[in-house]
């Protein structure tokens, strides 16, 4: 008697959420460490769900960091102003 082979689980795609990038007059992105972009142009990120540290950099002020929490039913929203 032959019992069928286990057939490999296929892996499944991380679930996503978005957060939305409001920062004036602009600011080099970064996401966990990693380089992410400038703002603007870019306006949002599309991450994993879950804790993430973003820091807003812009020329000599002091770096903005930001702990978020992504969810994948609603935006998550990330606003500073420099010089302010």
């Amino acid at each position: 008697k032959r019992t069928p082979a286990a057939t490999p689980a296929k892996p499944t795609a991380p679930v996503m959420g978005v957060v939305q990038i409001a920062v004036s007059p602009w600011g080099e992105i970064e996401v966990d460490g990693r380089p992410a972009g400038v703002t603007p142009p870019l306006s949002k990120l599309e991450l994993t769900a879950g804790e993430h540290r973003i820091t807003v950099r812009n020329g000599d002020n002091p770096p903005f960091t930001t702990t978020v929490r992504v969810d994948a039913t609603k935006p998550v929203v990330v606003r500073h102003r420099f010089g302010s």
